[in-house]
């Protein structure tokens, strides 16, 4: 007789396997890599995140890329001299160097890191990876509880990476631990297990604090779970959810506790590095549909699925969960919209976008969850279309626009107006500030389609006009914030 067991570990066995195998893929030091790969260089050498000049020295020496070790020997020489800012995303507080970002996520990668080093590795920072591929192994572990199936828990996880998860997988960075982080949580959650969801979402949200909204959200969600009467799910007891609750709210506090205590300030980003006045719909809609770096470009797919099973006979319950859903989604997206450097380091869609839409990815699991067979037409067209949407994201870098984004400007340029910063720099193919006296020309070469420039700058007469002539008024030119236009049309010319 098999025991219960068995399905389970079988599961386990074979996921680890598949992912193991995947570890034969190179770390990719994208992203904030720079803060965190010092960070766990000195968590795993002297056990704290306190960076020192020893730290800096060995992250050199492990970095063979030109860059990162000229920037690891450029932070020990500062850090040597006791500069107050060595470099940025460095800051010295009460009683030393840290990272401005937390050091959650290097403290899961310390301990892979050293194993590594310590034998001989000879990149001991695919530490990270393990770290996300071990993230992703416990999402497919609670996924297969919450489907009872193994065939369903890969399919799900599947779709997972199909919605950016290949993208951000093996990056030196936190994407991929606080998509399946948030995830996984959710899960717990609504199977009765907050205390569980709460770790996993709290220990994301130290990175991402952002996600201190979970402890808000996922308590409704599981009542909402509840109030369906699905099987294996009890009425939710009041005291776990709002222990699994506070866990995961004190666990978001930590890092802001820290800031406070080194800093004098809750958090060096938010002063040096957002602003609030960029917060508004338009950033609210590049967030999401931006044609570059938007959610849209990595869920395509997820959308056709959730029209497809909508649950009809619990039409009320669904719309219910559906409102729940992109009111949880936009309180992720908001804090980000602040961020001043919005044309980040990214692969395909937006850092921020790929783990912000897991609470759409978990709807439609639910959904999908109450089935007793899985539309098997759907679900092939979804992954056919999560597949050309991963195969879209791999062809340019951020410093390049988008073959769908190219599509529009050479065809129909006046229907898209992204971010300035978005066309600035993809289309000058460089990531720096914006230049107030610059003007971005698409194509760069011939008949300028597209044109981007600031108000208070001559720049575009001169670029685009002969001697002594100036832009004729009444040409197609759309207002945007800060005193940006995009003149959506050929040029024509004046005498000043």
């Amino acid at each position: 007789m098999r025991r219960e067991g068995s399905p389970r570990l079988a599961f386990a066995i074979q996921l680890a396997l598949i992912l193991l195998v995947l570890l034969v893929s190179k770390p990719d030091k994208a992203g904030d890599f720079f803060e965190y790969g010092v960070t766990t260089v000195a968590i795993a050498s002297h056990g704290t995140p306190e960076l020192r000049v020893e730290d800096a020295a060995l992250a050199a020496a492990l970095s063979p890329e030109p860059g990162y070790r000229a920037l690891f020997l450029s932070m020990r020489d500062k850090i040597a001299r006791g500069e107050q800012i060595p470099m940025p995303g460095l800051y010295r507080g009460r009683d030393g160097i840290y990272t401005i970002h937390f050091f959650a996520y290097p403290v899961l990668a310390a301990l892979p890191f050293r194993m590594l080093l310590e034998a001989g590795a000879a990149n001991p920072f695919k530490a990270f990876q393990i770290v996300n591929f071990g993230a992703l192994w416990l999402l497919g572990i609670v996924m297969f509880h919450f489907f009872g199936s193994g065939r369903r828990a890969f399919a799900a996880l599947g779709l997972v990476l199909l919605s950016g998860g290949i993208l951000y997988g093996n990056w030196c960075s936190p994407e991929m631990v606080t998509a399946a982080a948030l995830l996984a949580g959710m899960m717990l959650f609504v199977q009765g297990r907050p205390l569980a969801g709460g770790l996993l979402a709290g220990m994301a949200a130290m990175q991402n604090p952002s996600l201190a909204f979970f402890s808000v959200f996922a308590p409704l969600f599981a009542l909402l779970v509840a109030r369906g009467a699905e099987r294996d799910v009890q009425a939710p007891h009041w005291g776990r959810l709002l222990a699994g609750a506070v866990l995961q709210g004190g666990l978001a506090l930590l890092p802001f506790a820290f800031g406070q205590w080194q800093w004098g300030t809750p958090s060096v980003i938010a002063l040096y590095s957002t602003d609030r006045h960029l917060v508004g719909l338009a950033r609210l809609c590049s967030y999401f549909f931006d044609l570059n770096q938007g959610m849209i470009l990595a869920i395509p797919g997820m959308l056709v699925l959730l029209a497809g099973a909508f649950p009809r006979r619990r039409r009320g319950l669904a719309l219910a969960a559906g409102m729940l859903t992109a009111l949880f989604m936009l309180a992720l997206a908001f804090p980000a919209l602040s961020a001043v450097n919005w044309n980040a380091g990214g692969q395909g869609v937006l850092r921020y976008a790929f783990w912000g839409a897991m609470p759409l990815l978990f709807l439609a699991f639910w959904w999908l969850r109450g089935r007793a067979h899985w539309p098997r037409a759907l679900l092939g067209m979804v992954f056919l279309l999560q597949a050309g949407a991963m195969v879209h994201a791999k062809k340019y870098a951020y410093t390049q626009f988008s073959p769908l984004a190219r599509h529009v400007l050479d065809h129909a340029p006046a229907l898209y107006n992204p971010d300035p910063e978005i066309f600035f720099e993809r289309s000058r193919n460089v990531d720096g500030g914006m230049d107030l006296q610059a003007t971005a020309v698409y194509p760069q070469t011939g008949q300028p389609r597209k044109v981007l420039f600031n108000a208070g700058s001559d720049s575009v007469d001169r670029l685009l006009c002969p001697a002594g002539q100036r832009l004729a008024p009444g040409l197609p030119v759309v207002e945007l914030r800060g005193g940006w236009r995009y003149l959506n049309a050929a040029p024509a010319c004046l005498p000043r």
